[in-house]
C-alpha cells in the first residue's frame, strides 16, 4: 500500500526489494521457495518387520527315483546318443550374442571373412599362374633388355621426356624414354642403350 504522496519510483524499488526477499530463501543455493519444496525428499519409507519364509510343502528331492523310467534300448521313443560333435562356434561382435540366439545361415561377419579369404586364394592362384608364363626376356612388348631397363616412380608432372633423358645421360647413353602420366603420381619407364 502506497501512501497518497508519496515518491512513485521509491515506492517501485520498495515494493521489488519486497518481492526479492519474499524469493530467497535461507537455503545456500539461494533458490526460491517454490523451486525447493519441488525437489524436497519424500518421507522416508516406513519400517517393516521381517517377513517370514514359507517352509516348502514338500522337500527338495533329486531325480534318482525316476531314472528307472527313463526310456532305454528297445524303447519305442528311446534315441541313441548322437556322435555329432557341437557345431562349430560361430563369430560374433557381439560377445554376448551366441548366448541369446542362434543365428540359422551365414552372418555378415563370416560372408565378410569368407569373401576375404576367396579374394585371397584368387590373387594366389593369378600369381602363381602369372609367375609361371612370365619371362622377362622373351616378351614381345617390351623394347631393348628388360635387365637395361630402369622405372622411376613419383615424378613432378612438369617433368618433360627431354628432361629425364638430360638427366640420366650423365651416367651413360639412353635408348629411349617414355613417360607415363596418371591423375595421381607420374612414372617413367627408361631404357639404356646396351653397352
Amino acid at each position: 500500500m502506497s501512501r497518497p504522496g508519496a515518491n512513485p519510483a521509491l515506492v517501485a524499488k520498495l515494493e521489488q526489494e519486497r518481492q526479492l526477499r519474499a524469493g530467497i530463501s535461507g537455503h545456500k543455493t539461494g533458490l526460491p521457495k517454490k523451486l525447493l519444496e519441488l525437489f524436497a525428499p519424500l518421507p522416508p519409507l516406513p519400517f517393516k518387520e521381517n517377513i517370514r519364509k514359507r517352509k516348502p510343502k514338500t522337500g527338495y528331492s533329486g531325480i534318482a527315483q525316476y531314472v528307472s523310467l527313463f526310456a532305454k534300448e528297445g524303447d519305442p521313443e528311446y534315441e541313441p546318443k548322437q556322435d555329432n560333435p557341437l557345431p562349430e562356434p560361430r563369430l560374433f561382435r557381439n560377445p554376448e550374442m551366441p548366448l541369446q540366439a542362434r543365428v540359422e545361415g551365414p552372418l555378415k561377419l563370416e560372408r565378410v571373412i569368407a569373401k576375404r579369404k576367396a579374394a585371397a586364394a584368387r590373387a594366389a592362384k593369378a600369381l602363381a599362374k602369372g609367375s609361371d608364363e612370365w619371362d622377362p626376356t622373351h616378351n614381345p612388348q617390351v623394347e631393348g633388355d628388360p635387365f637395361k631397363t630402369l622405372f622411376v616412380g613419383r615424378l613432378s608432372f612438369d617433368v618433360t621426356d627431354k628432361k629425364l633423358q638430360r638427366e640420366f645421360e650423365e651416367y651413360g647413353p639412353i635408348k629411349n624414354v617414355t613417360l607415363v602420366h596418371n591423375t595421381k603420381s607420374g612414372h617413367a619407364v627408361i631404357c639404356a642403350c646396351c653397352c
